[in-house]
């Protein structure tokens, strides 16, 4: 249940000048680059600076991203985007799965309006569009890593190709969720609402996502790889196994909570198990979402 009090009020917030502002942008042009951390910086932005500095603050970070650290406008824009949406949504205290399920619909909307802006601008249909796209990510990332043409080249076109999409919803669902999980851990926007540690460790995810995962999962390694169901099956997997990722770290961070790990102990753990046992964290967020958890708080 939420309380009216929860929500942080202006005069909870510190007193943060121009310096603060600066500082702010920095952080999150630092984020933007990081792609995956860019909503970061812009929800702690949200808590501690007032109308409009705080846009401000998202703006100017946005810009010092594209043109002081060289990120690709086809990064900053959608990570700008998406920052100014979940730190509102932080904001008003409205629940980890419902910011997930709108920065996952608005994602969705937004790409496949520019998609089809493009497609008419070209003349060509929507498919030749996404896959002409697909193909210029591949250029970039072969042109910025210095890959020699090859297999494996043309094996990441056809993953981007089939798979892009589903990549995506993925790459917003971690992004929201490793953002969040920062803020929670390191009580960047308060000890109190849906966001902070003892809140985030409520989550559930339902065992029937863990059951379409392991049944995508091993679809994806038994059908013929030149059919489209095995592209419909791994991309599938891909958007469940963050799902249960998700699941994975509040697993972790029960066991470690109940066993009284010192918060800096923590932290060490969360980012190696982030950085090297992402696929343990799946597999610790299949057998979390059949445990029988106490206290449970559903989120409305």
């Amino acid at each position: 249940m939420r309380l009216v009090n929860d929500r942080q009020t202006s005069e909870d917030r510190p007193d943060v000048g121009a310096l603060g502002v600066v500082f702010f942008a920095l952080m999150g042009s630092l984020g933007i680059a990081t792609i995956l951390l860019g909503p970061l910086p812009m929800i702690v932005a949200h808590a501690r600076l007032e109308d409009p500095w705080r846009r401000i603050a998202c703006l100017l970070g946005a810009v010092g991203a594209l043109l002081i650290l060289d990120v690709p406008l086809a990064v900053v824009a959608p990570s700008f985007v998406l920052g100014l949406l979940v730190s509102d949504y932080v904001a008003r205290n409205v629940g980890f799965w419902r910011v997930c399920r709108v920065a996952v619909s608005t994602a969705t909307v937004v790409s496949v309006a520019l998609l089809s802006m493009s497609a008419r601008i070209r003349g060509v249909s929507l498919w030749a569009a996404w896959k002409a796209l697909a193909a210029g990510v591949v250029s970039y990332l072969q042109l910025g890593l210095g890959l020699p043409d090859g297999p494996e080249i043309e094996l990441l076109t056809r993953v981007l190709v089939h798979e892009g999409p589903f990549l995506c919803v993925g790459l917003v669902l971690l992004s929201v969720w490793l953002s969040i999980g920062v803020t929670a851990h390191w009580r960047l926007i308060g000890d109190r609402g849906p966001f902070t540690a003892k809140s985030l460790r409520a989550l559930r995810v339902q065992p029937w996502v863990a059951v379409a995962f392991v049944a995508c999962f091993a679809s994806g390694l038994f059908l013929s790889p030149s059919g489209h169901w095995v592209w419909l099956a791994r991309g599938f997997s891909r958007v469940l196994g963050v799902l249960l990722f998700i699941q994975g770290c509040v697993t972790l961070s029960i066991a470690m909570d109940r066993r009284g790990v010192r918060h800096g102990a923590r932290a060490v753990i969360y980012i190696l198990a982030v950085g090297a046992g992402f696929y343990a964290l799946v597999a610790a967020g299949v057998l979390g979402s059949f445990l029988p958890w106490q206290n449970r708080e559903d989120e409305k």
